[in-house]
C-alpha cells in the first residue's frame, strides 16, 4: 500500500511541474508578445521568443519536480518527457502557424525538453550534507 502511495505521489509531483511549467510558458509568451507588438518588426522576434519561453518553462518544469519528489534528477527527465509529450499532443491540434518545423526539428526540440528540464532538476535539486548545524559544528570543535 504505502508504494503505490508512494508513486501516486511522484505522478502528482509530474503533474504539479507540467502544469507550472505550462503556465509560466503562457506567461512568457504573453510578456514576449507585448515587447514583440512594440518593436518595429515583431516577426523577427517570435521564433526567438518562443524559443526561450519553452527553455525556461523546461527549467521551471525539472525545479518543480525534484523539488517536489524524491527521484532526484530521474523525476526532472520524467516531467520533462510529460511535458513534452504535452507539447506534442498540442502541436497536433494543427493550429496554422507561420513557422512550422520539420520532423526531425521536432524531434530535436523535444529532446532538448527533456534535458534542460533535467538541468532544472539538477540545479533546482536540495543540497544535502553540510547544512548550517553543521558548519557550527564543526567552528565549536574547532575552540
Amino acid at each position: 500500500m504505502k508504494e503505490t502511495s508512494k508513486g501516486f505521489s511522484e505522478v502528482k509531483s509530474i503533474l504539479i511541474s507540467v502544469a507550472a511549467a505550462f503556465l509560466t510558458g503562457v506567461l512568457l509568451l504573453l510578456l514576449f508578445s507585448a515587447v514583440a507588438y512594440s518593436a518595429d518588426d515583431p516577426n523577427g522576434m517570435i521564433l526567438q521568443f518562443s524559443r526561450a519561453a519553452l527553455a525556461v518553462s523546461s527549467l521551471v518544469c525539472g525545479i518543480f519536480a525534484v523539488r517536489m519528489s524524491e527521484l532526484g534528477a530521474v523525476s526532472g527527465a520524467f516531467s520533462g518527457a510529460a511535458l513534452a509529450l504535452l507539447l506534442f499532443l498540442l502541436s497536433a491540434l494543427r493550429i496554422s502557424a507561420p513557422f512550422s518545423s520539420g520532423a526531425v526539428e521536432k524531434i530535436i526540440i523535444y529532446a532538448a525538453v527533456v534535458a534542460v528540464s533535467t538541468l532544472g532538476a539538477l540545479i533546482g535539486r536540495k543540497r544535502g550534507g553540510k547544512s548550517k548545524n553543521y558548519r557550527k559544528r564543526i567552528k565549536s570543535k574547532r575552540r
